[in-house]
């Protein structure tokens, strides 16, 4: 479910964007020192947009400047700083956001969630997981050759790698942030302390590669990218296999606009990727009446609909819809007849039904007057369609 991205930079930063589909997911990708998107992460952001992983999701390659060599440079505090900026100003909008840090841009991605969380920044709540491929977390022997002012902030035992390694475990333990670590078993740059992330709840993977090494991968085939797919998917709770929940989620983060709406065959079709719609299960087309004692509160009489998620001519996913009051709301079936509650997942995916086929196209108030609330019920919750 791919569409076509506009390359844009902001800065030095590249940034690959879904225009149409206005995605409510990112994957932003941080370099670490002398480094460069270009250069650090090569073919990597790609091969990640075509595998469904990338479906639906922004692609942020951010850029900072650091040298290995040049005397003076910013202090580690003055690029953290800097990302948490650009983090504020430029992706407040995504409702999930991925994470993928090599080397120093480990320490700045732990140092920036931190701190938004500490500014009480909404989006520090919505990082889904951070990948820190050959983390400088515990320093880099660097740090013991060269006079630059970043490089001597990554020494071993360094005062600014504690407190950016506190401040993450603070803030971990109150967003639930997950995170992993791929290191090289080759690496000769970074401290690799498998016992002490452990310690911090971070599991960790090892390949044989160097630090620099680590980033450069060739295809879909290659060790690192496979390891990248399996925690990425791992955040999100599924297995790199389980096709289906990638589907669903794309379904429920769309946009009313996204779709058109056939009201001859009944058939909702994704702008997008025409393989994917939704049609009404004939065995319930035209169903009896629905009662139950919310529908009540409504003038006219309720229907019940089951309608199936099809990719291609494959179900990956059911779900019911109520038709209230004469179809002036089609409200998504609440938990049970007394818990009169529904995710928030229901609720985009009804958003849609509301705005094509409704006839008085307010969803928020069909809620108000069956009175059924919205809460966030999260990805475990995304199971329910499959």
């Amino acid at each position: 479910m791919q569409g076509t991205r506009t390359k844009t930079r902001i800065g030095e930063s590249i940034v690959y964007q879904l225009p149409k589909s206005r995605p409510r997911a990112a994957v932003l990708f941080l370099h670490g020192l002398s480094g460069s998107p270009k250069h650090t992460w090569g073919r990597i952001p790609h091969l990640l947009m075509a595998s469904r992983f990338g479906w639906e999701k922004d692609f942020i390659l951010y850029a900072y400047r650091s040298s290995r060599w040049k005397p003076g440079g910013p202090t580690i505090e003055g690029l953290i700083e800097d990302l948490t900026s650009y983090i504020s100003l430029h992706m407040g909008g995504y409702s999930r956001v991925y994470c993928i840090a090599h080397s120093l841009g480990s320490v700045l991605a732990l140092g920036a969630g931190a701190e938004l969380e500490r500014q009480g920044v909404s989006i520090a709540h919505r990082l889904r997981g951070l990948v820190m491929i050959g983390p400088a977390l515990w320093g880099s022997h660097w740090g013991h050759i060269s006079p630059n002012r970043t490089v001597q902030n990554l020494l071993p035992g360094s005062a600014s790698l504690k407190k950016v390694r506190d401040m993450w475990v603070d803030y971990a333990e109150r967003t639930g942030a997950k995170s992993s670590v791929l290191f090289g078993s080759d690496d000769r740059v970074v401290e690799r302390r498998s016992s002490d992330f452990q310690k911090l709840g971070i599991e960790t993977k090892s390949i044989a590669r160097s630090h620099v090494k680590l980033t450069h991968v060739q295809d879909l085939d290659d060790d690192v990218l496979m390891a990248l797919l399996e925690i990425l998917h791992g955040f999100d709770g599924v297995s790199p296999s389980d096709a289906r929940l990638g589907v669903v989620r794309t379904v429920v983060d769309s946009e009313p606009e996204d779709w058109i709406y056939d009201d001859v065959d009944g058939e909702f079709v994704y702008l997008p990727d025409f393989d994917l719609r939704i049609l009404e299960d004939p065995q319930t087309e035209g169903s009896s009446v629905f009662s139950e004692p919310w529908t009540g509160k409504f003038r006219s009489a309720a229907q019940r609909g089951n309608f199936r998620i099809l990719y291609r001519e494959a179900c990956v996913g059911k779900f019911t819809m109520v038709y209230c009051d004469d179809g002036r709301y089609i409200i998504p079936l609440p938990k049970s007849s007394t818990e009169l509650r529904i995710s928030g997942n229901q609720y985009r995916l009804a958003r849609i039904f509301n705005i094509h086929c409704a006839m008085n196209h307010d969803l928020d108030r069909g809620l108000r007057e069956g009175g059924i609330e919205v809460m966030d019920g999260g990805d475990e919750e995304l199971r329910s369609f499959l």
